[in-house]
């Protein structure tokens, strides 16, 4: 098993949706995940729910090990990348979990290939 699919595999599931469509699509989730990808982990702590609290390790070292450095990840930023480049760096930075994201976050594979 890869390191990002292992690295993955240890998020909470009821994020991994979230966390697939931001990261490809740019679609922006939650209050806890919006405070994730600002890079605020004081409001990340505030707005997680119990599960997500004891898994911040996990969420984060997913985040700081398989996505763009933070200032690019960072909404103001991120959310103006066009949704084929975000698809092609996503791509290189999970590699084998990708397809995983896809299903995971409700993404048909005929939106990734539709640009």
């Amino acid at each position: 098993m890869s390191d990002s699919v292992q690295s993955w595999n240890c998020i909470p599931p009821n994020i991994r949706g979230g966390i697939a469509r931001y990261l490809i699509f740019g679609i922006p989730g939650g209050s806890f995940l919006d405070a994730l990808f600002r890079n605020d982990l004081r409001d990340s702590f505030g707005r997680a729910d119990e599960i997500n609290r004891k898994n911040m390790f996990n969420i984060v070292a997913f985040l700081y090990n398989f996505s763009p450095p933070r200032e690019i990840i960072h909404p103001s930023h991120w959310l103006n990348v066009s949704r084929e480049h975000r698809i092609d760096i996503m791509r290189q930075l999970v590699g084998s979990v990708f397809d995983q994201m896809i299903q995971e976050g409700g993404i048909s594979e005929i939106a990734i290939n539709d640009g």
